[in-house]
């Protein structure tokens, strides 16, 4: 009976999906046959409603009505999504590698031929996105407009006539949304780009405009329709627990949840990567790992083992705990049983219940959002305090975080959070993503626009001394490494790559293509060993300034595990090698 009842479930889920996709593709082509100024287009989907097939049939259908559009941008706000999505994308439309390309800084060399003419043309289709279908960060798409090197105006041109795919738009940093609104509004004018923005937590960017002609088009007439469905609303049971407010207690709190009821999986996302590691730690001198398998997936954790984490969460039966940070929330494909949450943004805290019972194989599940402290101030306004959604939430919630996330209502959510950020716009003493409009987009001020960080991230890129199995690189990757007397058995060693890429460093090339391809190839495979830690201050001085680091890239010689990350500890300045050590 129980699975006929799931089998009934999901039929369900999938007519609602179809539904959601008829009614927005003929939304758009109503929108196009009535108004062909109509180039932004919102689709506020449900998490697990069918967002990727719908934006791809919505993309397919502009390109059928508008004869001058050639080609199709999906852009995404994180490189680990790229790569979940890049193949799903290629197969569903079945696209070739001469159709599809995946642009950001650390994707693969594709190429096969060793032929000089073709690896020069696939130098130039990348450099000019030369693509039918591109797959790309968002960092990389919005540096096409703010950015005024010659990469930027290669792209720039190609964009035009284009439809672009915007996911997960919340993901962009709230302080530069009325920038980032500009971007959207000025080149889909000017350069003919139609927008597919979307989200299960959309922001109406719109409202920021400074002219009040709005023409951006809701795709589905009510969504509320589909997001009060059994499907989605019933679907995860959200509890607020402001008591649980230190680590120690959270082990404590499964424990208590378990006993109610048996979890397969559980995930736990917290703010930060001390915080994550904290409990990783906690859990592993648990009883826990009698019964379930503790894993860790925080932005110190290397590609191929975030790929493999994913994959176990997808594919195994095993019991397991994830522990993680921000990493697993838009975009990530899981779906575990009971989630806990530290208190957040209202739309990350959304993000992760779109992890949670995603295609409705129980009846319910639950989410419990907790509340971090350290000393007297939460862990949340750490991580959140420059954001306007933490401001709005400060101002008004704080006091009904329960009532909110039961009634989700983001509407006037994301009401309050515009309200605020034209407030704080309007006013001439403060610093804001309006100025940035009006004194760097507005009057072509290159200096002013180069400023602007699509992430404003201030990172150190650390290669980890690990062995990596040689599974994870491609055939091209290995045989290029082989060429640099890098010896390949079932792993590689980072030591050996560290080394064969500081005489790389000192290679002088005669021609452009042979430099070109070399430095791409060689970004690929330094990919898989580095991680990014955050350019902390401490004492007055950041991270770099005590490391005395100045490069990109800094070996990091002993304190990382590819199972639980970076040893904070072990950052120090006589466990690092930098290029300045090697030339001095």
């Amino acid at each position: 009976v129980k699975k006929i009842h799931d089998r009934n479930k999901y039929i369900t889920l999938n007519k609602l999906r179809t539904k959601i996709l008829l009614e927005a593709d003929n939304n758009l082509k109503e929108s196009i046959e009535n108004n062909t100024n109509n180039r932004v287009f919102y689709l506020k989907v449900p998490t697990g409603g069918g967002k990727t097939n719908t934006s791809l049939k919505l993309a397919l259908t502009i390109l059928q009505n508008k004869p001058e559009i050639k080609k199709i941008f999906y852009v995404f706000p994180f490189i680990n999504i790229i790569e979940q999505n890049y193949e799903v994308i290629k197969n569903t439309l079945d696209l070739s590698e001469k159709d599809i390309s995946p642009i950001y800084s650390t994707s693969s060399w594709n190429l096969q031929s060793e032929n000089r003419k073709e690896k020069l043309m696939y130098v130039l289709d990348n450099e000019f996105l030369n693509f039918p279908f591109v797959v790309m960060s968002n960092v990389n798409f919005f540096n096409t407009f703010i950015k005024s090197g010659k990469s930027s105006n290669y792209r720039l041109i190609n964009l035009a006539n284009s439809v672009v795919i915007l996911d997960e738009i919340q993901s962009l940093d709230d302080t530069d949304w009325t920038a980032f609104n500009d971007f959207i509004r000025y080149s889909s004018k000017y350069l003919n780009i139609h927008y597919i923005i979307m989200s299960a937590t959309l922001p109406r960017l719109d409202k920021l405009d400074q002219e009040k002609n709005n023409s951006y088009i809701d795709l589905l007439e009510d969504s509320s329709d589909y997001y009060d469905h059994e499907c989605f609303n019933d679907r995860v049971n959200f509890e607020y627990r402001e008591n649980i407010n230190n680590i120690e207690k959270i082990p404590k709190l499964i424990l208590m949840e378990t006993k109610k009821k048996k979890y397969k999986k559980i995930l736990v996302v917290l703010n930060t990567i001390e915080d994550s590691i904290n409990l990783y730690n906690e859990l592993n001198s648990e009883k826990f790992r009698d019964d379930y398998k503790i894993l860790l997936l925080n932005s110190t954790i290397l590609s191929f083992r975030r790929k493999e984490i994913i994959d176990k969460i997808q594919n195994s039966d095993d019991n397991t705990i994830l522990v993680s940070t921000q990493s697993v929330e838009a975009g990530v494909d899981i779906d575990c049983d009971l989630g806990i949450r530290d208190l957040a943004v209202f739309d990350s805290i959304e993000q992760v219940a779109g992890r949670i019972n995603r295609n409705f194989k129980k009846k319910s599940a639950e989410l419990i959002i907790i509340k971090l402290m350290k000393k007297d101030t939460s862990r949340a306004e750490t991580v959140y305090r420059r954001s306007y959604r933490w401001k709005v939430i400060r101002e008004n919630y704080l006091d009904k975080i329960d009532k909110f996330v039961k009634s989700r209502k983001f509407n006037l959510y994301y009401d309050y959070v515009t309200s605020s950020i034209k407030k704080y716009d309007s006013n001439p003493l403060i610093e804001t993503s309006k100025n940035f409009v009006d004194n760097g987009i507005r009057v072509l001020n290159f200096r002013t626009l180069n400023k602007m960080k699509v992430l404003d991230s201030d990172s150190i890129s650390f290669f980890t001394n690990v062995a990596i199995p040689k599974k994870n690189f491609s055939t091209i990757e290995q045989d290029f490494l082989k060429e640099q007397k890098i010896i390949i058995n079932k792993k590689i060693k980072s030591s050996e790559v560290w080394q064969a890429y500081k005489n790389f460093n000192k290679k002088f090339y005669q021609n452009m293509v042979d430099s070109k391809v070399d430095t791409k190839i060689w970004s690929a495979i330094l990919s898989q060993f580095v991680i990014n830690v955050f350019n902390y201050w401490k004492e007055g001085q950041k991270l770099s300034d005590r490391l005395g680091i100045k490069e990109n890239i800094t070996f990091l010689h002993t304190g990382y595990s590819i199972e639980k990350g970076i040893n904070p500890k072990k950052i120090t300045r006589e466990n690092i090698e930098t290029f300045d050590d090697f030339c001095a």
